[in-house]
């Protein structure tokens, strides 16, 4: 007879904390799946796959080689540290070598799946997304979970390193939503998040993740990955004469820039002056802003962003810490 959810939930919960505790992870930061699978003494590689996103090979005696993991390096980074995760969750439980056909499917309401897969599927939520941590960067967004966005829950999947749906739909296992603010936030979509900023007239690829920056609410440095995107919103009014303007570094460049009046104000009145930037390859960075009247020098107020762009994942051995935040 198959496990109810609630029994699923309880014992993937169980197992990714006795995880987390095993190997001392700080559930303020986001965890990375691969480090965790080097920690416990698995072998991870990134290679194509045809048909699965990952694999599982437990050791063999007598020799007893490491056991070894499989991630389909074709699959946006966050689906691959949910893969390894899952995959995490084989290697605690299971002795056996097992093809995951596809990862996140609890995260689409699919549930016709053994109580093998659906407890692996429920660890790696569990364990890339702690409650602790979740909130931590709730926190630092100063955005209460029932005041939550579109736009806020995809800014929480790029810091959490999860997809928008998989995010979502952990936030109500986390009892953080409600099931109706659930259902809303997943009738949007990252692409749709996106559209809304006017991300397809600054850059075309709506593949690309787009980092929506307040440079007064993060002071912290942004960590991306190259071919990333970021907004920057500075709030201005022309009339005055002070008007902000940027200096890029080498690796980022200045997609566009465009000025957005507020709803109720006059033409050349309030708006904000909106940034976009694309990281063009990996580095760390600090993209300057001024704000000063054209025709004189000095300069009546600054801002600051920090970047750290890293590389994109590549087929080979897994570097756990090259695999960063994505959520495509």
């Amino acid at each position: 007879m198959a496990l109810s959810w609630q029994s699923i939930h309880l014992a993937a919960y169980r197992e990714a904390t006795r995880v987390h505790r095993e190997l001392s992870l700080d559930l303020t930061r986001p965890i990375d799946p691969f480090a965790a699978l080097a920690a416990l003494g698995v072998v991870v590689i990134r290679r194509p796959l045809s048909g699965a996103a990952g694999l599982y090979l437990p050791s063999e005696p007598p020799d007893r080689q490491s056991a070894g993991v499989l991630v389909n390096v074709l699959h946006p980074v966050s689906k691959q540290r949910y893969t390894a995760a899952h995959e995490l969750g084989h290697h605690r439980r299971d002795r056996q070598a097992i093809i995951d056909s596809d990862t996140e499917w609890l995260a689409r309401g699919e549930d016709q799946q053994s109580d093998r897969e659906r407890l692996a599927e429920a660890f790696a939520a569990w364990f890339l997304m702690p409650k602790p941590l979740v909130l931590s960067v709730l926190d630092r967004m100063d955005v209460r979970p029932n005041q939550l966005t579109p736009g806020g829950a995809y800014r929480l999947a790029l810091e959490l390193g999860t997809s928008y749906q998989a995010t979502v739909h952990h936030l109500g296992d986390l009892r953080l939503i409600a099931s109706s603010q659930r259902r809303g936030l997943l009738q949007a979509s990252p692409s749709s998040v996106k559209e809304a900023l006017g991300a397809r007239t600054a850059a075309p690829d709506l593949r690309r993740d787009v980092w929506q920056i307040d440079p007064a609410r993060d002071p912290a440095p942004v960590r991306a990955a190259a071919g990333d995107l970021l907004v920057v919103d500075l709030e201005e009014t022309p009339s005055s004469g002070y008007l902000w303007s940027v200096t890029v570094p080498s690796g980022v460049s200045l997609v566009s820039d465009e000025w957005m009046a507020n709803n109720s104000a006059p033409l050349g009145g309030e708006g904000t002056h909106r940034f976009w930037l694309s990281l063009d390859r990996p580095g760390v960075s600090v993209v300057r802003l001024e704000k000063r009247r054209p025709w004189r020098s000095e300069a009546t107020g600054r801002s600051e962003v920090a970047v750290e762009a890293v590389v994109r994942p590549a087929v080979g051995i897994v570097e756990p810490d090259q695999l960063v935040a994505a959520s495509a």
